[in-house]
């Protein structure tokens, strides 16, 4: 409240002055004085790309990223609080964008608490603007590892460092990445060079369960499932490079489960992944994974189609059909799973024991042309609701 009712600027004073005199004396815990300094160098000075030279900051109330940083230095430093100018690159990827690019950066790292933790007042607003993104106020240093390289591996401040190119390659992660919660599971960049047919797999542990993952590559659906493994909820993305492409961007998106309009508009996007062909292969065949869709009436229930996992099936084939169900709450109990075929018929999917985390199969001809969906109700008084869909020609 203090920052924002300011009435005043003191253009005279230097950092240094401005925060012994004022923030100094307001705030004695160094968390608090932290966050007057962040506030006011994210919200009180604009952003700009180029400033006259001999620039003061104080003075014109402009700043370019590294005057930023040398700004909340000397504040930091006048309160006794260790700070630390990181000079480096961050990553970004546009939505629509076929590439990370890579542009330098500076931001600062203070130690409090006996811990290392991130500032960034750029990239927490912009050209002054008071709707701030908290995450990068006392950023964890592994978390933005995931966007912001550090020129100096030193200054990364994790349990251990990487070389710089390999920092570079890692997933591309947003502030909502870690706002949910979510983090990969043992990733590491082979996962993502493919050859041929290959499909990537990633999988990440997505502990909110009133969330799902939902998947693109370009504006092609990728499948994206939800499973649980040592009572830990994760999710498993299976993507390929389309045809006639050498690469692609994968971009993981948090939609709830009570949301049915999924488009990239209206979810968050938390994780973008490049996968690259790593020999040229042009020919790749038409493919689509099972469409898996919103379902607000099964919140408490998460489904894995084991198989089939592609959308076309052959007409006169009989197939083995495999869900995995997970119950997200105690509560609830074994429910009923069936394939229902283009005219309304039934086939109930057999669980093969009692426990509520089954996996229920049955073998099924597909004799009729069009939709086949997967259904499930928790009863048999309630109605069956679809979760993913097949076509058969």
């Amino acid at each position: 409240q203090m920052v924002f009712s300011m009435t005043s600027w003191p253009q005279l004073m230097t950092p240094a002055v401005f925060a012994s005199s004022l923030i100094g004396r307001k705030f004695k815990d160094p968390v608090e004085r932290l966050r007057a300094v962040f506030l006011i160098c994210a919200t009180k000075i604009a952003h700009v790309q180029h400033t006259t030279p001999g620039n003061n900051v104080m003075l014109s109330r402009q700043a370019m990223h590294f005057e930023l940083a040398q700004t909340v230095n000397s504040m930091c430093s006048a309160l006794g609080i260790e700070c630390v100018v990181v000079q480096g690159h961050v990553r970004s990827c546009g939505e629509q964008d076929d590439n990370i690019e890579s542009v330098v950066h500076t931001w600062n790292a203070v130690k409090v608490n006996d811990q290392w933790r991130f500032l960034d007042c750029q990239s927490a607003a912009k050209d002054g603007t008071e709707d701030l993104n908290i995450f990068y106020f006392l950023a964890p240093p592994f978390q933005l590892l995931y966007s912001h390289i550090p020129d100096n591996e030193k200054q990364q401040y994790v349990a251990k460092s990487m070389a710089t190119a390999k920092a570079a390659l890692l997933p591309l992660a947003s502030p909502a990445a870690f706002a949910y919660s979510t983090l990969f599971n043992d990733f590491w960049l082979g996962m993502t060079r493919l050859s041929g047919l290959e499909v990537c797999e990633l999988n990440l542990q997505v502990p909110d369960s009133e969330i799902d993952i939902v998947a693109f590559v370009g504006r092609n659906q990728c499948l994206a499932q939800i499973y649980w493994a040592n009572n830990v909820r994760q999710v498993r993305v299976k993507a390929f490079v389309p045809s006639g492409e050498k690469h692609a961007m994968v971009r993981l998106y948090a939609a709830t489960k009570q949301q049915t309009r999924r488009d990239i508009v209206s979810m968050e996007l938390l994780w973008t992944v490049e996968i690259k062909l790593t020999e040229d292969y042009d020919n790749n065949a038409p493919f689509e994974f099972v469409g898996r869709f919103a379902a607000p009436k099964l919140i408490d229930h998460d489904l894995y189609v084991l198989e089939p996992q592609c959308k076309e099936l052959g007409g006169g084939s009989t197939y083995l059909f495999r869900v995995h169900h997970f119950a997200t709450k105690l509560s609830v109990k074994q429910p009923l799973v069936a394939v229902q075929s283009p005219s309304g018929r039934l086939t109930k999917l057999i669980p093969l024991g009692t426990d509520v985390n089954d996996v229920f199969k049955a073998e099924v001809k597909t004799m009729e042309v069009g939709k086949w969906r997967g259904v499930l109700k928790s009863s048999e008084q309630e109605n069956w609701t679809p979760f993913c869909e097949w076509y058969c020609s």
